[in-house]
Formats: structure tokens, sequence, C-alpha cells
């Protein structure tokens, strides 16, 4: 049951990703897709992740579709979280993508 339903997602995204390259869309507007903006060394907004998987002050990891996101930095604060955006502030040095398998 496990696999069906892995299999079946898996097939859905190809699908989702095809017909988005057939309509000729910018990867914008993917809703699929994690959006980073990075504001100078100081806030970052995170748009369309699924979630935090660890939080401390040098270090934060989301979950995004494409797998997971860890920001690294220092005096790191979160300042808002919603169910698809986190907006951060702190002294952010860098960003590092985990693809998942």
């Amino acid at each position: 049951m496990y696999f069906r339903i892995v299999y079946s997602m898996k097939r859905k995204n190809r699908i989702r990703k095809a017909a988005h390259r057939f309509l000729g869309l910018p990867d914008d507007l993917d809703p699929h897709l994690v959006q980073i903006t990075w504001v100078g060394r100081e806030r970052m907004l995170i748009e369309q992740h699924r979630g935090i998987i660890g939080f401390e002050t040098d270090e934060i990891r989301l979950l995004s579709e494409q797998g997971e996101v860890s920001i690294r930095g220092s005096e790191m604060k979160l300042i808002e979280l919603s169910d698809s955006r986190a907006f951060l502030e702190g002294n952010l040095q860098t960003v590092s993508f985990g693809v998942e398998s």
C-alpha cells in the first residue's frame, strides 16, 4: 500500500511538472517549489515550505517538497511562521539544500 501511494505521488508530480513546462510558465509560479527571498544579510523570507524540522539560534531546518532546506547563521530569530511562510532575522550566512531521495 505504501509503495502504491508513493508511486502515485511521484507520477502526479511528473504530470504536474510536464504541464507546467508545456504551458511555458516560469518557475516562480510553481506553487510546489520553495521560494527564498534573502534581503541583505539580516532577513530572509521562505515561502511554500512544508514545516519546521528543527530550530536553534544558529540553524533552522525546513521541509520542502524537494527535500530539506537548512539556513545557518547566528542570533537567528523566527519572526513569522505560518503554514507556508517563515520569516527569519539574524546574522544569516548560508543556505543549503538536501534533495529528497
